[in-house]
């Protein structure tokens, strides 16, 4: 069985060396206990400032730093940055009263942070970052490896072990590609020449979308030859193979020659999305990966290496954000980065504060015409803001882990409402969405277990739904989680069906009971090839005796034409837009009537 991200190389009642940077000893003993519950035995020693820490830190060896915020006499980024100066990969999680401390936290490149008034996501906080530690030490561990390989391999004589040294000082040793300290030093030297040509050059900063995924469910041997595989792919863009950059992990760089501009690295970055439309194999799995892309262009976009890298860093994050696959910096992504930042930190509030609401896009059959069924969708109404749109801050819920707070009250909320309108309407379902995050949480099935027990409504009126591609990368896992629900009575669908290229011996493996076609497919069925894919996922769904609903729905010929297809339910704008809880029920009633 494959473990999940939020795992831990800890065992239980393994013992746990944590730093406590607080002015009082009861926080201490809070986290003690709570840490205790989790399966960890602590020895926990506190410390008051800067001073005190870097005696401890010289003592012995901890495994976890939490911290508080705002302390007097000690500040959290000195303390990272005393941490990162000796060379040590140390969790460091800030815990502070303060909910807006978050912006800090993230600028100060704290590993998480949690609110004293939310300490139940403490252990998930800590089992966390432990377990990014494991990754990055078992990344680090490995590298050096095939480093120290390398270095035998040409240790003929003074001369090839000199050669050696060079080599794994500028290469990556698993891909055998160039890298960051060679990108640095070559941009550097590029730079000189376009200033003396006059002449410009593009940047593309690259990086894998949920690669970490592939690692555990095929295991990092599997992910290596991924990667290995990407960087190939990638040096086909250009007559160079060396222009290709691992920088670490799942991001590349690729460098363009003098005179080239966004135009050349833009028809770069579609050819990159071509080649990547050829699945990777993994063993007998045929697996489809994408990338967010970064451009930046000297010299607008920088006069010097480290801000072209940095720049299309936060190009390409910007790309990630908005799934636009890549990105030209601008010089708005800096003050967006600023907003990002404050906006993680509110959306914390926002949870605490009531500011977070449910709005239900009704779910119709399309022969009775009766609404069978709900999605529950996310708002956030701002009160300085406004409404802020769900692909502004479910990314971040997700990257900050504040998602595992915010899916368990989304299921309690649309269960309370479920059960008023089943009073009128007992066949009626709700369905919710879930993220891949909330699947490696522990505690998820159990939490979700006791929501509905306590709700009074069936386990079966409510559909968790998982998208298809998250199903793919993680299998085992997926296969796990939903077994258990499989168990407990409540419904999975599997979203955005059509677009993660499962295998029917897959689909024949999973216990759902429900698959969404794909809004893009229903959208555009005038396209040629989309309406045989809409058939033909009904049909799927016929054979494997599930239900099939459609989203999308956005005018009357599209509904005569799914009507003609004999899709069983459809939802969209056609019938409603998503709308507020208290405007449901009337709209159900005045659908009856028409």
């Amino acid at each position: 069985m494959l473990n999940s991200h939020f795992g831990t190389s800890f065992a239980p009642k393994q013992k746990l060396e944590v730093l406590s940077v607080e002015d009082g000893p009861r926080f201490s003993e809070r986290v003690r206990r709570l840490l205790e519950a989790e399966g960890f035995a602590l020895a926990i020693a506190r410390v008051q400032s800067l001073a005190e820490l870097e005696r401890a830190l010289d003592r012995q060896t901890w495994n976890l730093v939490l911290s508080d915020h705002s302390m007097p006499g000690f500040n959290p980024d000195q303390a990272l940055e005393l941490i990162k100066s000796r060379g040590l990969d140390l969790p460091f999680i800030i815990v502070s009263g303060y909910t807006g401390a978050a912006d800090a936290a993230l600028r100060a490149r704290a590993h998480d942070y949690v609110v004293k008034t939310s300490l139940n996501r403490l252990g998930v906080a800590v089992r966390k970052a432990l377990a990014d530690a494991a990754e990055r030490a078992s990344l680090r561990q490995r590298e050096r490896g095939r480093a120290r390989l390398g270095a035998v391999a040409l240790t003929a004589g003074t001369g090839d072990l000199l050669a050696a040294a060079q080599h794994a000082a500028h290469y990556d040793a698993m891909t055998g590609l160039p890298n960051r300290l060679l990108l640095t030093e070559r941009l550097t030297s590029l730079i000189a020449e376009s200033a003396h040509a006059e002449k410009s050059f593009a940047l593309v900063y690259a990086d894998l979308d949920d690669f970490r995924a592939v690692n555990d469910a095929f295991g990092h041997e599997a992910g290596d030859a991924v990667l290995r595989e990407l960087g190939r792919r990638l040096g086909q863009v250009s007559a160079s193979t060396d222009s290709v950059t691992r920088f670490s992990g799942d991001q590349f760089g690729i460098v363009f020659p003098l005179g080239s501009g966004r135009r050349e690295a833009v028809a770069a970055t579609e050819r990159i999305i071509g080649f990547l439309k050829q699945p990777f194999l993994v063993g007998p799995q045929a697996i489809h990966l994408d990338l967010s892309m970064g451009i930046v262009i000297f010299p607008d976009h920088g006069i010097e290496a480290e801000a072209l890298l940095e720049h299309a860093e936060l190009a390409m994050f910007a790309a990630k954000r908005s799934q636009t696959r890549y990105r030209t910096y601008g010089a708005e992504l800096d003050t967006q980065s600023q907003t990002r930042v404050a906006l993680a930190a509110d959306l914390r509030r926002a949870l605490v504060a009531n500011e977070l609401v449910l709005y239900y896009q009704p779910q119709v059959d399309l022969v009775s015409r009766a609404v069978v069924g709900a999605e529950a969708l996310l708002r956030w109404k701002d009160p300085h803001r406004g409404v802020v749109p769900p692909t502004h801050f479910i990314p971040l819920a997700e990257q900050s882990g504040l998602i595992l707070e915010i899916t368990p009250w989304v299921v309690k909320d649309a269960l309370r409402q479920l059960q008023v309108w089943r009073e009128g309407n007992p066949d009626l379902r709700v369905s919710v969405n879930v993220a891949m995050r909330n699947l490696h949480d522990p505690q998820f099935v159990e939490n979700i277990e006791t929501l509905v027990e306590s709700s009074g409504v069936p386990a079966r009126a409510l559909t968790l739904e998982i998208t298809e591609g998250t199903m793919m990368l993680e299998a085992e896992r997926v296969l796990e989680v939903l077994h258990r629900f499989r168990k407990i009575g409540i419904g999975i669908a599997i979203d955005n069906f059509g677009t993660g290229y499962s295998s029917l011996s897959y689909l024949s493996r999973l216990p759902v009971d429900e698959i969404k076609i794909d809004k893009s497919f229903v959208m555009a069925l005038a396209e040629r090839g989309n309406r045989a894919i809409v058939e033909s996922v009904i049909e799927l769904g016929r054979a494997f005796d599930l239900r099939v609903v459609a989203g999308g729905l956005k005018n009357e010929a599209t509904l005569q034409t799914m009507t003609e297809v004999k899709c069983p339910v459809a939802q969209g704008f056609h019938f409603s837009a998503p709308i507020p809880a208290e405007s449901f029920k009337e709209w159900t009633q005045t659908w009856a009537l028409a």
